[in-house]
């Protein structure tokens, strides 16, 4: 019984690593997504756009449950140009896609509370932070090259969407910018060159493809729409991406279904070993029944407690996997916004619970047979010796 012990834990722990890697690797494609978008949708409008105006709009179209605008700015501190994000703060927590980590000094909600009840507030760039030197409660100036104009904001938190350790080289406007108020905007005297953006929150039943190539069509204001949606099923076109994904599913349901063959075999033999022992029994009144529930009570603990052993081993493997995908020199530059986390969804867990079964199932049903087995050749036995 050693054997199937080491059997169950061997395929088990197998199945159990390849479904924390893939569930590994759809999180990180699915946050990826949703960091180059930043909402379920994203739509970009010609800078002569009213934004408010499309923003009513677009909150009526259906497929859409919210919106929130995020104006973009260019803004120069006394070091180096950067970004601002004008935003609705109430409207943009509920809409936008984020993660804890980003926001440093203050959690996100504190922050973005701050900067709705304070015109003068910001969320700064904390790689601005680190090189001027400011934190927590600091003044920094901000001066906006049209209308030139400068501005003292007080600072409640800071934003960074890269981990210091794989911070790339170079300007952080690509990866990192600060959020000011959109009312912030409201006191600046003369025009601002903006970029007008519009984060969208989908229904559940949104097609989110098709609203895509509806609003771009519907005007020429729009420039352009982005969303999670067409992002995945892009990246997901990539053979790249999805060899090594089907490869080790496929290779997992292989092995589950040869793993129950040999189980199968295993425990077979095993009782054939135990025959004579088997027939005693049956001659001293043991019902068939009888025998298979109690062969399959003795066979059942060592699945029971091969399973935790085999789940542990693959819960390791599966950390170890995501430690070096994790690592910063194979981490491609792309990849570095967001890191691979062990994140199974409810299919994960339950094609687990299936691989259980299929094995307890690969164990029972050879005791159900030997029982069966067992009392037909003893009564057959009887038969004969009555003749």
């Amino acid at each position: 019984m050693a054997t199937l012990f080491l059997l169950v834990a061997l395929v088990s722990s197998y199945a159990m690593w390849s479904v924390g890697v893939n569930a590994s690797h759809r999180d990180h494609l699915v946050r990826s997504a949703y960091i180059e978008v930043g909402a379920d949708a994203r739509v970009l409008l010609d800078s002569h756009a009213n934004a408010t105006q499309w923003l009513a709009t677009l909150e009526s179209h259906p497929g859409v449950e919210l919106a929130t605008p995020e104006l973009e700015v260019t803004a120069m501190t006394s070091l180096e140009y950067g970004a601002l994000h004008a935003v609705d703060a109430h409207s943009w927590m509920q809409v936008a896609f984020f993660e804890e980590s980003w926001f440093l000094g203050a959690p996100a909600a504190s922050a973005m509370q701050a900067i709705s009840q304070d015109d003068l507030t910001i969320i700064l760039d904390q790689a601005i932070g680190q090189r001027l030197s400011l934190g927590l409660g600091d003044s920094v100036q901000i001066t906006l090259p049209e209308p030139n104009e400068t501005i003292s904001l007080r600072i409640v938190g800071f934003f960074d969407r890269v981990p210091s350790y794989q911070q790339p080289r170079g300007a952080s406007l690509e990866y990192s910018w600060s959020f000011v108020p959109i009312s912030l905007l409201n006191r600046i005297n003369g025009s601002i060159s903006v970029q007008n953006h519009i984060l969208l929150k989908l229904s559940p039943l949104a097609d989110a493809l098709h609203l895509e190539d509806e609003l771009e069509a519907s005007s020429a204001e729009i420039t352009r729409v982005f969303s999670v949606a067409s992002y995945v099923s892009t990246q997901l076109q990539s053979t790249l991406l999805r060899a090594p994904l089907d490869a080790t599913l496929v290779t997992s349901i292989l092995s589950v279904g040869l793993a129950s063959v040999g189980i199968v075999s295993i425990v077979s033999l095993a009782l054939g070993e135990r025959k004579q022992d088997l027939e005693v029994l049956s001659m001293r009144g043991f019902s068939s029944g009888t025998l298979s529930r109690m062969l399959a009570t003795e066979l059942l603990a060592i699945l029971v407690l091969a399973l935790p052993v085999a789940y542990l081993m693959g819960f390791g493997w599966t950390l170890g996997s995501i430690a070096a995908l994790n690592d910063p020199l194979w981490l491609a530059k792309a990849q570095q916004l967001t890191g691979y986390r062990f994140a199974p969804a409810g299919l994960d867990w339950l094609w687990l619970v299936g691989i259980f079964l299929l094995l307890s199932l690969a164990t029972v049903a050879p005791t159900l047979y030997a029982g069966y087995r067992t009392r037909r050749d003893v009564e057959e036995l009887g038969e004969e010796t009555w003749i």
